[in-house]
């Protein structure tokens, strides 16, 4: 999970506990999952998983002080070095039997449900002289820092136009203050990443995004998932892109009555694919342009808002963004905020996608 001193520091949120396993109320009278046993068995399985756990979020503010690391992607196409090591057995837990082994091998499967399967491993586990892998934790956790090095800079970045790290940054200021019951929906391709490295889930299923294959456009999907379940507002975090897919679903928030900020990340293209581009065929981007990945110039999507009567907010600044997300919360009506980014801005995953399709010529 991390190293053991992240471990031993590692303790659970005592006023999140109180809060959502004893305040429904607070929550539109929906209690959320059980904090306290899922937790506790953060801090049993640490010395019984030497090679660490693997999960989809990281549960960001939901543990005080270190979090553990997390590998974010599971299984999908992924099951191998350097994400795991190369002599790595594995067991695959699913409830449909014909999911086991359909896209990544596995020695082992289990059909069952993934919550008493780990229980009845962690069980059997516990009491074993299970070997520490202390140097694997040391590089686990400084591989991580150095991927995040990226976004922490981009978070004080003053270019203009805007880093969409710092915009990110901004909206992640409002949710971890006045906003730390919202949901939180991340869309879009590169904006995902920047989006969901500076929110903090402070429940679980706070945050939700596209997942590993990538299915942009789904973001307003969730918003309303996310309302049904929990009642509480919800920031929607999408690209230029991603937001042209299902952009009349606002008109469904606003018949709906679901308060949901929309923030639109504007760098006038098909961002992550036009980037990828520019690290793939340099050249061939130079002779012919980016063919079929520019978007409108600066499309004023925070037009639209008025037609229900609601409000929008064209954003240039990184201190314009707080006070339009309140003015817009104040309103009671979806909105938009329409933030002009830089179109330069990439995020470690897109770089490494851009290398990882990069197909070298035959000499």
């Amino acid at each position: 999970m991390a190293n053991n001193a992240a471990n031993a520091n590692m303790t659970l949120n005592p006023k999140l506990v109180e809060k959502y396993n004893t305040h429904p109320e607070e929550l539109g009278g929906k209690k959320r999952l059980d904090l306290t046993k899922s937790f506790q068995k953060f801090e049993e399985a640490k010395d019984c998983l030497p090679g660490g756990l693997t999960g989809v979020r990281n549960p960001k503010g939901m543990i005080e002080g270190e979090y553990p690391v997390f590998i974010e992607r599971g299984m999908i196409g992924k099951a191998k070095a350097p994400t795991y090591a190369e002599d790595a057995k594995f067991i695959q837990v699913n409830m449909d039997s014909a999911m086991i082994g359909m896209n990544a091998e596995a020695e082992v499967g289990i059909v069952g449900g993934s919550g008493n399967v780990a229980k009845q491993l962690l069980a059997e586990l516990q009491g074993e002289d299970i070997p520490k892998k202390d140097d694997w934790y040391r590089e686990a956790k400084a591989l991580y820092e150095e991927a995040m090095a990226r976004y922490v800079a981009a978070r004080t970045d003053e270019k203009s136009p805007m880093h969409p790290g710092r915009a990110a940054a901004e909206v992640a200021k409002f949710l971890d203050t006045e906003g730390r019951d919202w949901s939180m929906i991340c869309d879009g391709g590169d904006v995902t990443h920047w989006a969901k490295n500076n929110f903090r889930a402070h429940v679980p299923g706070q945050i939700l995004e596209k997942g590993p294959l990538g299915t942009i456009g789904s973001g307003a999907g969730y918003v309303m998932g996310a309302w049904e379940a929990h009642k509480t507002p919800v920031m929607y975090c999408t690209g230029d892109g991603s937001f042209g897919f299902h952009a009349m679903e606002f008109d469904t928030f606003a018949r709906e009555g679901i308060p949901v900020v929309g923030v639109v990340f504007n760098d006038s293209s098909w961002g992550m694919i036009k980037m990828a581009e520019q690290s793939r065929h340099p050249e061939e981007l130079k002779k012919y342009g980016p063919v079929g990945l520019v978007l409108a110039e600066e499309r004023r999507y925070d037009l639209m808002p008025p037609v229900w009567g609601g409000k929008g907010f064209l954003i240039t600044k990184p201190e314009e963004i707080i006070p339009a997300i309140k003015e817009i919360q104040a309103s009671g009506l979806p909105g938009i905020l329409n933030i002009i980014i830089d179109k330069a801005g990439i995020s470690h995953v897109t770089e490494g996608f851009a290398k990882g399709l990069t197909v070298k010529k035959p000499e």
